[in-house]
């Protein structure tokens, strides 16, 4: 900022001093030259700062879609379980009408089955959302490094370009 408004004092001296249209000296457009320059390196620097933040905010996101992908796995699940549930009960009343005992090897076979599919779709919901869950979590590890690495490039350019401007 020192750079910004040394250069807004020393144009405003060089016009004031010179009343007619002469132009600039070439220390007065070298001054003015660095002067832009370190401006246009804060603009850089406020950009930079707001694409990590940007960056930030899409690692938060992948975070809470990881966890609504556990979410709603465990919705599906207790759909399932209800559906099991639902089943094998018809299956014993169905088993009681048609005068089958409830113990009988085909009831249970029938009812091992059943739990057998829901176990197996069970497995499968519950896989595909932690393989999902993972690779949201990984890419929001990636955004996260990324946003560090924007900030401290930011701040790196900044310095090297403002140590220009001002040694230069």
């Amino acid at each position: 900022m020192k750079a910004v408004m040394a250069f807004a004092g020393k144009a405003a001296s060089a016009s004031a001093g010179k009343s007619n249209s002469a132009a600039f000296s070439g220390k007065t457009l070298g001054g003015a030259s660095r002067g832009l320059s370190a401006l246009g390196s804060i603009m850089e620097f406020a950009g930079a700062r707001q694409q990590a933040a940007s960056l930030d905010q899409s690692a938060r996101d992948e975070q809470m879609a990881g966890r609504q992908e556990f979410i709603q796995a465990s919705e599906r699940v207790t759909a399932i379980d209800d559906e099991y549930n639902k089943l094998v009960g018809q299956q014993l009343v169905a088993a009681s009408a048609m005068g089958i005992d409830a113990g009988s090897a085909s009831v249970i076979a029938a009812r091992n089955a059943a739990r057998d599919d829901a176990d197996r779709e069970r497995g499968i919901i519950r896989n595909s959302a932690e393989a999902n869950a993972r690779l949201r979590q990984a890419r929001a590890l990636g955004l996260k490094e990324a946003a560090k690495n924007a900030r401290f490039g930011s701040v790196l350019k900044l310095g090297l370009d403002l140590g220009q401007a001002a040694f230069g």
